[in-house]
Parts: structure tokens; C-alpha cells; sequence
């Protein structure tokens, strides 16, 4: 997990732009306790920073990262699981890489396709591109929605971040809450994007793109989900084979890390699938983290996480859950949540 945050047509006398990125970043440490990097433009009127937890390229790979003339810069929450194919490509078109970063591939990609380079990645991201010769700005995020990404247009100018309440802290931007977006709460038991539960602060929707320029707002979707037909029906096999690939090809492309890689396992069907394909995968043994409640063992399926970790061989370890805990945990949860869950087991998931 990492952090982006910045602005754009920064406008107002209440501040300057390396005060209001050190605000954010202040209010953004936990998601990446390993590198902070920033880039402010005054004269542009823009800022970008980023906070790192380093998983890929250990060393060089710190942001913002930038292509050859230093004219692009991309941050990147996130991971490219293409990023090794796309690399390839972009080096026999006489691309220069300064690191070995999956993200790195963006902004040389951008060069290449413009915003079109977003339909060409693969992975999950909540990313900004600021162009200085284009003097522009854009903001996308992946088409599964996995990564955060929020904005708010101000008299001040336009603030991003990977978390609301960075763009709280820049003190700019008022804490009221949205009643249209907390009505979709208490509708569906979930904000629906680009709807929050705070007013004048906006969701990038997944799947979509926002181009920034002076005066300018453009928003489009560069994924929608499509459910194509078959031209034949297949066969229980063929389905049992494809899903099998598939499965496969996805837990392998979020094994690319150069730190070691774990896996939660709850002992259901789909963390025990995801688990047994990983460790089929690795060279290392897995890790593999289950939550356990000692106080209510009905409830609890150690029983079947503990047969999965022992099938696959990974090196297992247990936190144990109590409901004393839910008190003290509650305040940060909804710190951490930011906007309403009415079905995740926020609690459990934050332990």
C-alpha cells in the first residue's frame, strides 16, 4: 500500500504548496513508511507526492518517476502486473528506464499513447500523470476499483489524494457530510462512486480517467465491464480448465515482488484457492495469516484454514480475535474506513 496526493491550478494566498503536500503527508504516513517524495511546481501551480511501500525495485524505484527529459511525471499507488511485456515493447521503441519499477512503465507509455496508455495496463492503481508541456493533468484508477482515489475542486484549486482525509488536511477543505452519498449508504450499504460521505469530495469512478487542464474537466472511462457471448456452449471441463488458467494467471502476476509475499487465508473457498495457487507458485515457503476467536470457536474456521496451511505446506500463524478489542478498535476503524461499510468486517479486516 502506498500514497499519492498533489494539486493542481493551486490558487491562494492561505498557503504554499510545499505546506499544504507536507499536511497530507502528514496525514498519510502509514501508508508508506519506506520513501516520501515530492515535486512542486509554483509557477505551474502543481505538486505531486507520494509515499512508498516498497515491493518492487527496492532501490531505485522511488517516485515521482519521470521519462527521459524530465517533461512527464507519473505517482502511482498500485502495482502493473504487465509491467515486465510492456517494458519490453517500450525498450525496442528506444524508451530509457531509470529503474527497474512496474510503475515506471506509465509515464513512458504515456509518451507513447497519451491517456490512451491506460487501457494498456494491467493491475491495480490509483495513479496521476502531470504533463508540463501539455500542462495538464490526469487521474485514473484501475478498472476493478482496487486502489482509492479522491478529489475536491476548491476556490483553491483542484486536490488529489489516495485518502480523504489528506485532503482534510491540507485545512482548504471542509469536513460536512454528503446526504445524497450517505443515502446511498443506507440504500445499498455502500457510497457509490463518485459519490463520498463528505461534501464537495469525489470518487474517481474504477475503470475511469480525469484530464486536467487550466479551466478544463474531462471526464472519461477508458474500461467498462462487458460480458461477451460464446459462439458455442463449452463444456463443465473446458469452463473447470479456463477458470483454472485464469486463477493461475492472476495469483502468478501478484507474486512479482522483491520482498517476501503472504497470503491471507480464512479457509474459505476463495483465500484457499488463492493461498494453493501462490504456494504452487513460489520457490519460498508462503506465509500464510489467519484470524482466529478463541471466545467463540462456532464461529471460527481455523479448523479449515489450519487442513489448507498444512496441505500447501505454508508457514502459518494465527491472530486471535477477541470482542474486548471491538471498543478500542472502532474509532480507528471508522478513521481508516472513511466513508460507511455496512457489510465488510471492517474490525476483523483492520486487526
Amino acid at each position: 500500500m502506498c500514497g499519492i496526493w498533489g494539486v493542481f491550478e493551486f490558487n491562494t494566498v492561505a498557503a504554499t504548496i510545499p505546506i499544504v503536500l507536507r499536511r497530507m503527508s502528514d496525514a498519510m504516513i502509514h501508508r508508506g513508511p519506506d520513501d516520501c517524495g515530492a515535486w512542486a511546481a509554483p509557477q505551474l501551480q502543481a505538486g505531486l507526492t507520494v509515499r512508498r511501500l516498497t515491493i518492487l525495485d527496492l532501490v531505485t524505484g522511488n517516485q515521482p518517476l519521470w521519462n527521459e527529459d524530465e517533461s512527464v511525471a507519473v505517482i502511482c499507488n498500485g502495482e502493473i502486473y504487465n509491467h515486465r511485456a510492456l517494458r519490453e515493447e517500450l525498450v525496442a521503441r528506444e524508451h530509457r528506464f531509470r529503474s527497474t519499477s512496474d510503475c515506471e512503465v506509465i509515464v513512458h507509455l504515456y509518451e507513447e499513447y497519451g491517456q490512451d496508455c491506460l487501457s494498456r495496463l494491467e493491475g491495480m492503481f490509483g495513479l496521476a500523470i502531470f504533463d508540463i508541456p501539455g500542462r495538464s493533468l490526469l487521474l485514473a484508477r484501475d478498472p476493478a476499483g482496487m486502489k482509492p482515489l479522491y478529489y475536491a475542486r476548491t476556490p483553491a484549486g483542484l486536490f488529489f489524494a489516495s485518502e480523504i482525509k489528506a485532503l482534510l488536511a491540507t485545512q482548504l477543505i471542509g469536513a460536512a457530510p454528503d446526504w445524497t452519498g450517505l443515502n446511498s449508504f443506507f440504500s445499498w450499504e455502500y457510497v457509490i462512486a463518485p459519490l463520498t460521505a463528505f461534501e464537495g469530495i469525489h470518487s474517481v469512478c474504477a475503470g475511469e480517467s480525469i484530464l486536467l487542464t487550466p479551466g478544463s474537466e474531462v471526464h472519461a472511462f477508458f474500461y467498462r465491464v462487458e460480458f461477451a457471448s460464446e459462439e458455442k456452449t463449452l463444456s463443465e471441463d473446458d469452463y473447470a480448465a479456463r477458470l483454472e488458467m485464469l486463477l493461475d494467471r492472476a495469483v502468478a502476476s501478484h507474486l512479482d515482488a522483491d520482498v517476501q509475499v503472504g497470503s491471507f487465508l480464512s479457509g474459505g473457498w476463495d483465500s484457499s484457492l488463492v493461498a494453493w495457487f501462490a504456494a504452487r507458485r513460489t520457490s519460498k515457503k508462503l506465509k500464510t495469516y489467519s484470524l482466529v476467536f478463541p471466545e467463540e470457536p462456532a464461529e471460527s474456521e481455523a479448523r479449515f484454514s489450519r487442513l489448507v496451511a498444512d496441505q500447501i505446506g505454508s508457514d502459518h500463524q494465527e491472530v486471535e480475535f477477541r470482542t474486548t478489542q471491538i471498543p478500542d478498535l472502532l474509532e480507528r476503524v471508522a478513521g481508516a474506513a472513511e466513508n460507511p461499510q455496512g457489510s465488510s468486517p471492517s474490525p476483523l479486516l483492520y486487526t
